[in-house]
């Protein structure tokens, strides 16, 4: 799934990488709370979580298939 020739996997994942460095600058310049930081990392979680669901359901799906 993953392009050698990018960063990331899918342009969603770019996005949320995005957001999770602003988040970062954010929280380290004295803007951004904790809650703040957790919640960039949680989206960052469940895309994770979502992309590897979404990968084990295609591979059955391949199996079922085959």
């Amino acid at each position: 799934m993953f392009n050698r020739d990018r960063d990331h996997c899918c342009p969603m994942c770019r996005l949320v990488d995005a957001e999770l460095t602003k988040a970062q600058e954010e929280c380290e310049s004295g803007f951004g709370d904790d809650a703040h930081w957790l919640s960039a990392v949680a989206l960052n979680d469940a895309l994770t979580e979502y992309l590897s669901s979404s990968a084990a359901v295609r591979k059955l799906m391949r199996q079922a298939v085959a």
